[in-house]
């Protein structure tokens, strides 16, 4: 068998497909105890890999905290006769001239000689992406993969504080997410700065899963290509693995590497990682992995050489301080804190919203800040508290901070009894440990009495109050007082002009066309679901799409829309790319009813569209019947002067109890809302409550305050759904009215004629 050939076919098969013919042609496909032997000398090794990391991203983050330390390894042995450091930033320090062993200390110019010793870096195709990991570390010799490279749970990194690895534990973690067949393959030789006793070749090998029945047991299990009990080896200096730049694009086997070790993952999963198998695998990929390997010792080159990608830039993996540090609001505070556990290293800071790039609609993109408080190790994310700890008022109570706060708490200097237990070997999740909640809770109490977090929230809080004024200033004045009428239903006069709507204004509508491209849910959705209350005889939903109002109704290659199984559209209206639809259900359905809603649109130019609506049938919606909050203090209505409906919509009145099981998105904050044409009133909201006991609205009817808020800010959600304004953004807007509404209402007229 020439080896040489083996590997070069191994190194270039860019798919599962591949690999298992290159194995076919050599006649090692199936499982020979000559040619396979278990992972770990364990024929029972599945239930160590599987119950390693359950997500792709922090697999790849374990191999790059490899090649961290094989890096830092290398310099240790090169450097025999002093004393290796203490911890891994003495290492970087020492070793490479990073001040403080912290990337954020460094400049770009200082960092590019070191990005090319780690190398990841992406292969094949968008929908069948393989991934490399290349580093020129010390690499390992053919005789010692199996106590290195091929060994589960060795304790080979103990006792070696310059490390961040430890137990052996993430070598493994990339089998779950490497195709059908979970393959990897593994190419190392040492350094020869290093080498003195050893083998000068490369060796690799190639892991496979095979089934229980593959070979003649009951488990599935892990095993590992050799010839005779040898690791595969070859001779040559260097091998043409790295992506080098082609003709200004970016291209794979162009570059050698003389040592090191080279990782190949086959077919790795983008269903589990959206963004790998939809963005340049150098942004937001890389992205994901800083947030997770926050501080990252050295850099990292990273390249999409994908050949349907095309790529002619690459970027450098720098952690989620150094490449966030000039978007902040002051510099990155590291701070720590004492206790019997031992000591917590924290690292924090708060996003400057107005730093922040922005997106298309101009408003700033949080949408990869990944703020939060992280559990660490060694630089690398373990875990990540809920958001809920950052808002809740008896957590931190931090609200406004909720997207812009990131805190990581390092464990490296915390007593090896309570690291044990609380953290678990997947090196993804925690224990639910009494240890667990001491330090959770201590962390907690620390961070809610910085007087530096409080004033930022404060002061976010301020500009938060400052937007909302501003938009109901606009509003009130756009759409509610230059409407006569409006203004005297919602000031107490009774209005001699019928019901009549604010006009929707004329906008550019260009960019529709005669034939749809895309017809989606809400958030490019092609599968939905959503909950409907029992009693609802009509179900109402809409699409998204980017054809001609007319398009159903046209003379001439009109489309059609049809839903199967035994519902009916009743109600159609596509307006300015939004196709609103009512659906009859079903007679006698009941709690628990389940129903898959399939809709075909077929169009003439173009291929049909198919988007499902799953539906889930729910307590009915009942009329909120209760008497209104008396307030002794207040007049009583008997004369009608204060009409309670202008002819404007009646929303449903439920409780916080009943809408948090008809809507999963529902908060007790909500105040009203709309699905489709049907408004909502949350009679739980706080300000509702208030306003009703209030002193300052004695003189008022409480029916009439009632009425007051639940109109008011129906009016402005009608005012913004004319508008094509999102109903979540409707949603979140009257949520922030609800504390003005009223108040804003009495002072146009009742303090005006007081």
């Amino acid at each position: 068998m020439d080896n040489l050939e083996l590997l070069n076919n191994l190194i270039k098969a860019e798919s599962t497909k591949e690999v298992v013919k290159v194995l076919k042609n050599f006649n090692l496909l199936n499982y020979d105890p000559k040619n396979w032997l278990p992972l770990g000398d364990n024929f029972n090794n599945k239930p160590l890999i599987m119950s390693q990391t359950s997500r792709p991203e922090h697999a790849i983050v374990e191999k790059l905290t490899n090649s961290v330390d094989a890096l830092i390894q290398l310099k240790v042995i090169e450097d025999d006769g002093n004393s290796p450091p203490l911890s891994v930033k003495d290492a970087v320090e020492k070793y490479f001239g990073i001040p403080e062993g912290n990337l954020i200390y460094t400049t770009q110019n200082e960092r590019t000689p070191l990005v090319e010793n780690i190398q990841l870096f992406s292969t094949g195709k968008k929908k069948e992406t393989c991934i490399f990991i290349a580093d020129q570390g010390m690499g390992q010799p053919p005789e010692k993969f199996k106590d290195t490279l091929l060994s589960i749970n060795k304790s080979n990194k103990v006792n070696l504080p310059y490390l961040t690895g430890s137990y052996n534990m993430g070598g493994t973690a990339s089998l779950s997410f490497s195709g059908d067949l979970e393959m990897n393959l593994i190419i190392s030789k040492m350094s020869p700065s290093i080498n003195k006793n050893n083998s000068k070749d490369w060796g690799f090998t190639l892991i496979k899963r095979f089934e229980g029945e593959e070979i003649g047991g009951e488990e599935a299990a892990y095993f590992y290509l050799n010839s005779n009990g040898n690791i595969l080896t070859t001779n040559e200096n260097s091998l043409k693995i790295l992506p080098e730049k082609v003709n200004d694009i970016f291209k794979p086997y162009c570059g050698d590497i003389s040592h090191g070790t080279i990782i190949k993952m086959y077919s790795y999963n983008p269903l589990e990682w959206k963004s790998l198998g939809k963005q340049l695998f150098n942004r937001r990929p890389r992205i994901d992995l800083e947030s997770i390997y926050s501080s990252i010792p050295l850099p990292a080159k990273i390249v999409d050489a994908r050949s349907d990608i095309k790529a002619k830039s690459h970027n450098v993996i720098t952690g989620y301080w150094t490449r966030n540090k000039d978007n902040f609001h002051d510099q990155v505070m590291d701070l720590q804190k004492e206790g019997p556990y031992g000591t917590l290293n924290f690292k924090l800071s708060v996003f400057n919203m107005e730093k922040l790039p922005r997106n298309n609609k101009g408003e700033p993109d949080t949408e990869t800040l990944s703020g939060g408080i992280h559990l660490l190790m060694n630089g690398q994310s373990q875990f990540s508290l809920n958001t809920s700890f950052i808002t809740h008022p008896k957590q931190l109570g931090l609200r406004y901070l909720k997207d812009l706060l990131r805190v990581d708490v390092d464990f490296f200097e915390v007593d090896k009894f309570y690291r044990d237990k609380i953290f678990k070997a997947s090196r993804d999740d925690v224990k639910n440990t009494n240890q667990y909640i001491e330090i959770r809770n201590d962390i907690i109490d620390y961070l809610k009495n910085l007087d530096y977090l409080k004033d930022l929230n404060a002061y976010y809080e301020s500009k938060g109050g400052e937007a909302q004024q501003k938009e109901i200033d606009k509003l009130l004045d756009k759409y509610i007082l230059g409407i006569e009428h409006i203004k005297a239903l919602l000031t107490g006069k009774n209005p001699n002009i019928k019901k009549r709507m604010p006009s929707k204004e004329l906008q550019d509508h260009s960019y529709l066309k005669n034939n749809p491209s895309f017809f989606y849910w809400k958030n490019e959705k092609l599968i939905q679901e959503k909950n409907v209350p029992q009693n609802t005889e009509i179900h109402r939903t809409f699409m998204i799409t980017d054809v001609v109002n007319e398009y159903f109704n046209r003379l001439y290659d009109p489309g059609s829309i049809s839903v199967d199984g035994s519902f009916e559209i009743v109600e159609r209206s596509l307006i300015n790319g939004k196709l609103n639809l009512g659906i009859l259900l079903p007679k006698n359905i009941k709690v628990g009813d389940r129903f898959e809603m399939k809709f075909q649109i077929k169009d003439t130019a173009l291929s049909n569209f198919e988007l499902i609506n799953n539906i889930i049938i729910v307590d009915p919606v009942v009329k909120n019947n209760s008497k209104s909050i008396k307030n002794p203090n207040r007049k009583e209505n008997k004369s009608g002067d204060f009409p309670e409906d202008g002819g404007l919509p009646i929303a449903i009145k439920g409780d916080a109890e009943h809408f948090s099981k008809m809507f999963t998105d529902f908060t007790i904050e909500d105040s009203v809302w709309c699905v489709g044409e049907k408004w909502y009133l949350n009679t739980d909201n706080k300000y509702y409550k208030d306003f009703a006991k209030s002193k300052e609205f004695a003189n008022v009817p409480s029916n009439f305050i009632e009425a007051q808020f639940e109109k008011s800010l129906i009016l402005l959600g009608i005012s913004l759904k004319t508008n094509n304004v999102d109903e979540d953004d409707i949603k979140n807007i009257l949520r922030g009215q609800a504390q003005v509404s009223v108040p804003i209402i009495y002072a146009l007229e009742y303090k005006k004629n007081k």
